[in-house]
């Protein structure tokens, strides 16, 4: 997608796409490219995370513990490749139940 979104034509030559001259228009209006941001849970996703992407979303479902665990590898990736999370977003997807019966909106939905 990068390619597409920078490339006036694009070459891609990898394992699982292979393309030649391919033009995408119009171009995003964010430059380079629109922000990539990855949901991921497992250390091989959380490094694609950081090594193909401007941002991380933790799972909703995750518990405030498992987010934690998660952020703590993404921050030893970032070390490794000597990258810089001034520009790397991070966010936890979170669920709300809004009601005036507390228990109601506690309950798990049906």
């Amino acid at each position: 997608m990068k390619a597409l979104w920078t490339q006036p034509r694009a070459q891609v030559s990898g394992t699982f796409w292979q393309f030649q001259n391919v033009a995408m228009e119009p171009k995003p209006v964010q430059k380079p490219h629109p922000p990539i941001w990855f949901g991921a849970r497992q250390a091989p996703a959380l490094q694609r995370a950081v090594r193909h992407g401007d941002g991380w979303m933790g799972a909703g479902s995750s518990s405030t513990a498992d987010f934690l665990e998660q952020y703590g590898l993404l921050r030893r990736f970032w070390t490794r490749r000597s990258a810089t999370t001034a520009t790397f977003a991070v966010s936890k997807r979170v669920y709300l139940a809004v009601d005036n019966d507390r228990s109601r909106a506690e309950a798990s939905p049906a």
